[in-house]
């Protein structure tokens, strides 16, 4: 349109118009700069997200025999927790037989005592029941006896539950007194030296 104009010699609007235009590429020019500004700081911020979520994997060489160490390692600790849940249960057991033997050596001690000739219990039976004053001590008596092989019984087994743990944090120990060899510098070193395999 200025090359027309300057060819009609008029030169006040061909400079009019020429202003114009290069209003509009100045204009242009700054829109596209500010874009592929943007367009930069979406990407680095991008890969800086990126970068944050992603996992790091370290890669490292080492003998079969130490993986297989730390996997067995992983299981015991699992099967260490599995072993105090049943602990835990164990120990209520031992609970419930010594307080049932308590309550039945303070009723024999109370039927031993008592100048009644009747009395009720329900811990011969499991049921409440009247006895005649002699039968009940002889029968809380036996009661007594049989529930104390329980107890002996029950806390046996805790016993054992108890050496069962302390005899897998033993191998753990030992799982650990290994494995810090394997993982020594003299191994890594060794392994470092060994030529990698070709996977397909």
């Amino acid at each position: 349109l200025q090359e027309a104009l300057d060819r009609q010699h008029s030169t006040f609007t061909a400079e009019v118009h020429k202003k114009k235009a290069d209003e509009i590429q100045f204009q242009i020019e700054r829109e596209v700069k500010t874009g592929f500004e943007r367009l930069d700081d979406f990407k680095e911020r991008l890969i800086g997200v990126t970068a944050e979520n992603s996992e790091t994997i370290k890669l490292e060489r080492v003998t079969a025999n130490c993986i297989r160490m730390r996997r067995e390692k992983i299981n015991k600790m699992t099967k260490i927790d599995e072993i105090k849940e049943e602990l835990a249960m164990q120990s209520k057991e031992v609970d419930k037989v010594v307080n049932l033997k308590q309550q039945i050596d303070d009723q024999l001690k109370e039927a031993i005592e008592t100048d009644k000739d009747e009395m009720k219990s329900s811990l011969v039976h499991g049921k409440e029941q009247i006895f005649d004053i002699e039968e009940l001590k002889v029968r809380l008596k036996e009661r007594s006896e049989m529930v104390g092989l329980d107890v002996k019984l029950q806390e046996d087994k805790y016993k054992a539950i108890e050496t069962r743990i302390a005899n897998s944090y033993e191998e753990i120990r030992e799982y650990d007194e290994e494995l810090s060899v394997e993982e020594g510098p003299l191994m890594r070193s060794v392994m470092e030296k060994r030529v990698l395999r070709n996977v397909a």
